[in-house]
């Protein structure tokens, strides 16, 4: 096996690195916003742990006030209610949308934290810097072997077979990740200590991911018995230590094998160890670029600029793996969303706060507490398409009138909010002669000159509200 000679320039620049990301590490900067249903208008808090002096004199006018302390997360924080058009302290967008019917109204809220545009050319970026890393890691495997048919071989398999596959198998969890991400599951790992049964968010996550691992199955190293350990393996929520050991001897040591094998034909073992100690020989060899100098002026993840000072014999460090920085990451804004509708949303990416997890009480009787939690990291790190928005839909009914009419509140989430934008879309004529038939209803006390308004009209109305009246479903 060939010896490397450790670079004294790579070494001192990962040195560096590492005391950036320390150094960075520190201080985590963390945003905090309350948002509450006042009357249909949203009452708005917003904390920050460091804010700028510019950003400061901004919100204290956007606010109508000054900053206050914020005793209980430190820095400081403003609050108002506003109109349908909030404050964008986060630099992204957000939206507060009130529809408002005879019977109730509706309300949209979302948050959108972070610019998701231009993803095109990231993606192109990371998947071409994956091909850089894997070629740098193609090229240490090669320096393994002396014999010039065994170097030949590591060649074949990592551009007909490796490479392509590592790049589909990344094309799908980006795609697992954006679709767990928006629903603020995500891809996050259990703590050890964390023993409970599987959840739905779990669940919900194992489905998605389920494809991605039958890809390995198909054109990776796993065979089918190994693809089902694997998955029945992953529904247990509360794997210990022991197992997940078992899944390495059982699983993950066997694939690994079966691949060096191709290499190594009298090969009979492969420990974790071993491949550990794989982990810091890369590092140590990638520290020294002029190992695969012609690698990076042929790589497209290079810019023109950095090729040209390659050439003039100047240090350029690859870029981070698929947009993953090991080191130098920079510490992404911890920001945390609540909302408080006024009643139980019917549609939301958030968490339900159990009453005892809730920093301070809701407001209303019924109201719930909904938390979106995540992290805003620059574009060039993070996920591909930034961080997901928060949203909720809820609806708040006119429980008088409905009452006097019904005898109850009879509609009311999803169902009222499906009433309200059809009446949205009355055509003037119709929306008089509802207006006419909701008030004699509530003057009679009795649904029935809602029926009559539906007779020759049931075909638009929402099947919710035709079953309450006693009109007959018609979508002919």
């Amino acid at each position: 096996m060939t010896r490397h000679r450790i670079h004294r320039t790579g070494i001192l620049l990962l040195g560096l690195a590492v005391a950036c990301c320390v150094a960075s590490a520190c201080s985590q900067r963390k945003v905090h916003v309350r948002m509450r249903d006042d009357g249909g208008l949203p009452q708005r808090t917003y904390s920050d742990s460091d804010l700028s002096s510019g950003d400061m004199d901004l919100l204290s006018e956007t606010y109508g006030h000054a900053p206050e302390r914020d005793e209980e997360r430190g820095g400081v924080r403003f609050h108002a209610t506003f109109g349908e058009e909030l404050p964008n302290e986060l630099d992204g967008a957000n939206g507060w949308s009130r529809m408002s019917g005879l019977l109730g109204e509706t309300t949209f809220w979302y948050e959108a934290p972070a610019d998701t545009r231009n993803a095109w050319p990231r993606l192109v970026k990371r998947v071409e810097s994956g091909i850089l890393w894997l070629r740098i890691l193609k090229r240490w495997a090669q320096n393994r072997y002396r014999d010039e048919a065994t170097r030949t071989l590591v060649d074949t398999v990592f551009e007909e077979e490796f490479i392509p596959g590592i790049i589909d198998g990344y094309l799908r969890w980006v795609g697992a990740g954006a679709i767990l991400e928006a629903q603020r599951v995500g891809l996050r790992i259990r703590q050890d200590d964390d023993l409970g049964a599987v959840t739905d968010d779990e669940m919900f996550r194992l489905q998605v991911i389920l494809p991605i691992l039958i890809s390995l199955a198909t054109d990776g190293p796993l065979d089918s018995s190994e693809l089902h350990s694997a998955f029945l393996l992953g529904m247990d929520g509360s794997a210990s230590r022991s197992e997940r050991d078992r899944v390495w001897k059982t699983i993950g040591q066997p694939a690994v094998l079966r691949f060096l094998q191709r290499f190594e034909p009298d090969r009979t073992d492969i420990t974790l160890e071993e491949i550990r100690s794989w982990g810091l020989s890369i590092l140590l060899y990638s520290a020294n670029t002029g190992n695969y100098k012609d690698l990076m002026l042929e790589s497209p993840a290079i810019s023109e600029d950095e090729k040209k000072s390659i050439r003039g014999g100047g240090i350029v460090l690859p870029p981070a793996p698929f947009g993953v920085k090991f080191i130098g990451r920079a510490t992404p804004v911890e920001a945390t969303l609540e909302l408080e509708p006024s009643h139980e949303s019917f549609m939301n990416n958030g968490i339900s706060v159990p009453e005892d997890e809730r920093d301070e009480p809701p407001s209303g009787a019924v109201a719930e507490l909904l938390r979106f939690r995540m992290n805003i990291s620059p574009e060039e790190e993070g996920p591909l398409f930034g961080s997901p928005p928060a949203y909720a839909l809820w609806s708040t009914p006119q429980q008088a009138l409905q009452t006097r009419i019904f005898g109850e509140v009879a509609l009311e989430g999803l169902e009222l909010a499906l009433v309200i934008v059809w009446e949205n879309l009355l055509s003037e004529t119709d929306e008089e002669a509802w207006r006419l038939a909701v008030e004699q209803a509530a003057r009679e006390g009795s649904p029935t000159p809602l029926a009559g308004f539906l007779e020759g009209r049931a075909q638009d109305a929402p099947i919710a509200l035709q079953k309450l009246v006693g009109s007959p479903p018609d979508r002919s």
